[in-house]
């Protein structure tokens, strides 16, 4: 039995926020070495954390004209799938150095 398409939203939105909180969560980790490598300011640094809220307000409007349009359970699977994708790619073009 499939479950309602509400339920299926729900599920998509909760898996949504739970990768955004890990993805805040682990750049306040790395902080102090990033800001260390890159010879950041605190303040400078501060528009890294921004950019989370940022892009959550200027997404606002056309992610939801766009899940008007197409319907949002399509709209938030592609968004989930596009993520994936680029986070597998991501190692490939930056290599990653362990010291």
């Amino acid at each position: 039995m499939a479950w309602p398409v509400r339920y299926q939203m729900i599920a998509l939105l909760f898996c949504g926020s739970v990768i955004n909180y890990v993805d805040r969560v682990n750049i306040s980790v790395a902080a102090p070495v990033i800001m260390k490598e890159t010879g950041w300011p605190k303040d400078i640094f501060g528009w890294v954390f921004s950019a989370f809220l940022i892009g959550y307000a200027l997404l606002q409007l056309p992610g939801g004209a766009i899940a008007d349009r197409w319907s949002g359970k399509k709209v938030l699977t592609l968004a989930r799938y596009s993520c994936a994708r680029r986070l597998r790619d991501q190692p490939e073009k930056t290599p990653c150095r362990l010291e």
